[in-house]
């Protein structure tokens, strides 16, 4: 009797109740769509850094996560167990040994300081994305004597162009100084505008000659797919042999970390600053509601209604709105975000200022299931909550005073 009741009388002044109803539907549905493009961006910024630069995990020298000089190096002893124990795990879909310089990098124009990264290119080919990134040239597919592969990025700053000639300076593992000049063979251009200041590649095999040996600073690591890297790091350290030491790309890459970790956290403040707007609106519907029936809840206290049954009738209501309009709200978002998935949002007039944060110019959002759970449980707790004071005030009416309308 009394949900019929409570159904009732949320109808009976119609448009205010569908204007609250209408404002909780359209805020879930706002929030909806910011956790959608929120995810989309940062999953994308990470898929990108990962496929592109980063890998899964990194294995380096204790020595090199320390100071990342040319002589802190994986030993060929410790590289053999490491690839052991890579093959032994079924979910490590390849690795990519990498030789790190920090060099000096010179064009007629103008000479700066670089990270010179020797890769071994089919290697890199296969366990990231940065040949799809090629502009101009290719991923040493050619052959070039001595090629070197920079950013466009860089290349404008220095006057560089396809087959262009620059000088490469740095220092090997026993403190020797090596110069050697190399040809422009491809130009590149990722979604991380500060790595593609920064980096240069070229083959280990050039720089092995250059300087007589070879040596392996960092092995890329490539996994199966993206979820529970930092269980499969450990699973890799726990079967490799210090000083070599696995770096998952949360610890690789902090500030990508850092976001990644911090995003469940700010979106459910959004949705909380959301549901707070709305608390007050429902606060507002429902104590109005109780003040234009003064009256009738005077009677039905006068008749018999235990002041329980009213604060009953009263929650009921509140709590109505928001299973009314909550379903409705989650059903507009979740349409709303598959329909953006397949258009995106183009932020193509800001994508300079997007590739400094490493990102792309149109945004796709992604369903994130757990959180229609997450809105479900605070819109029921703000209905809650929305309800406690409109029957705080009815429960303080004198029946005789409400009935004569004082």
């Amino acid at each position: 009797m009394i949900f019929k009741v409570a159904w009732r009388n949320i109808w009976r002044s119609r448009i205010r109740s569908i204007i609250v109803l209408s404002s909780i539907a359209i805020g879930i549905w706002a929030g909806l769509l910011i956790i959608g493009f929120s995810f989309g961006m940062n999953n994308e910024r990470t898929a990108a850094a990962i496929g592109a630069t980063l890998g899964h995990s990194q294995a380096h020298s204790s020595d090199f996560l320390e100071d990342p000089s040319p002589s802190a190096i994986i030993a060929p002893e410790a590289y053999e167990n490491l690839i052991a124990a890579l093959e032994e795990q079924s979910f490590v879909t390849g690795y990519a040994p990498r030789t790190m310089l920090q060099g000096m990098v010179a064009s007629a124009k103008q000479t700066r300081a670089s990270r010179i990264i020797g890769v071994n290119a089919e290697s890199e080919r296969a366990n990231t994305t940065i040949a799809t990134y090629m502009l101009e040239g290719d991923f040493f597919e050619t052959r070039v004597r001595k090629g070197v592969v920079i950013s466009e990025k860089l290349a404008e700053k220095m006057g560089l162009g396809m087959k262009k000639k620059m000088v490469l300076t740095f220092q090997d593992h026993n403190g020797v100084i090596h110069k050697a000049s190399f040809r422009v063979s491809g130009i590149y251009r990722t979604l991380n505008a500060a790595w593609d200041e920064l980096n240069i590649y070229v083959q280990q095999k050039d720089v092995e000659r250059i300087i007589g040996t070879s040596l392996i600073h960092e092995v890329l690591i490539s996994y199966d797919k993206s979820e529970d890297t930092e269980e499969k790091t450990a699973a890799i350290s726990a079967n490799v042999a210090l000083p070599t030491v696995i770096t998952s790309w949360k610890q690789n890459s902090p500030e990508l970390g850092f976001a990644d970790d911090m995003m469940g956290i700010m979106l459910v403040l959004v949705l909380g600053i959301i549901m707070l707007a709305l608390l007050f609106g429902i606060i507002n519907n429902m104590l109005m509601a109780v003040l234009e029936r003064r009256r009738e809840l005077g009677m039905l206290m006068a008749v018999g209604m235990n002041k329980r049954k009213l604060f009953f009738m009263i929650l009921i209501e509140t709590l109505m709105l928001g299973l009314v309009a909550g379903p409705i709200g989650i059903v507009l978002g979740d349409l709303s975000v598959r329909a953006m998935m397949e258009v995106g949002l183009d932020l193509s007039t800001k994508k300079d200022g997007l590739a400094e944060l490493g990102m792309q110019s149109t945004i796709y959002p992604e369903i994130v299931p757990e959180y229609y759970v997450i809105i479900a449980v605070m819109v029921i707790m703000t209905a809650l909550i929305a309800a406690l004071f409109p029957a705080y005030k009815a429960l303080k009416l004198n029946p005789v005073r409400a009935i004569r309308g004082n």
